[in-house]
């Protein structure tokens, strides 16, 4: 096996807890990868995420204001409170450290979103912080030249 390809230990670790279908679906979300991720059998998918290497994994949200790695659910949004968000500077960070990717956690599952929604309360557009960070991160990173991922939590724990 040569060093660029990964089984299916390797990518999910030895106790091998998801299966690669399970992951897999995180790899189409890098931009311009849609068609071809779609076309490719999984391990040209799993190759070719290895192949970008280093990247940044941004997890900025609700509890970055109440100091809890999982913010509890239904919080009012108005604690999320930035001063300022400055996608920019992240990605400059990324491009200085010679990073390919980020990926921005848009939605936790404290079910609080980082663009404005016209479902439900728990978003940016009820907060302190107006702004669109999801498109605003977009913007910086691939102005820099590096691919945008998400990760969004489909566990919404403010509904059950």
């Amino acid at each position: 096996m040569s060093s660029r390809r990964m089984t299916r230990r390797t990518f999910l670790g030895a106790a091998g807890v998801a299966s690669a279908a399970t992951a897999l679906p995180i790899i189409p979300g890098f931009s311009g990868l849609l068609s071809q991720a779609a076309a490719a059998d999984t391990q040209t998918n799993l190759s070719r995420m290895v192949d970008m290497r280093f990247g940044m994994f941004n997890h900025f949200s609700l509890g970055t204001f109440t100091n809890q790695e999982w913010a509890e659910p239904n919080q009012s949004p108005t604690l999320f409170a930035p001063p300022s968000v400055n996608c920019a500077q992240w990605a400059d960070a990324a491009v200085a450290a010679k990073m390919s990717y980020g990926i921005l956690t848009t939605k936790h599952h404290d079910g609080f979103a980082l663009w404005p929604s016209a479902y439900g309360t728990q978003n940016v557009a009820n907060s302190s912080y107006k702004q669109d960070i999801v498109r605003t991160y977009c913007d910086a990173f691939r102005a820099k030249g590096l691919k945008v991922g998400f990760y969004y939590s489909i566990w919404d724990r403010t509904f059950g």
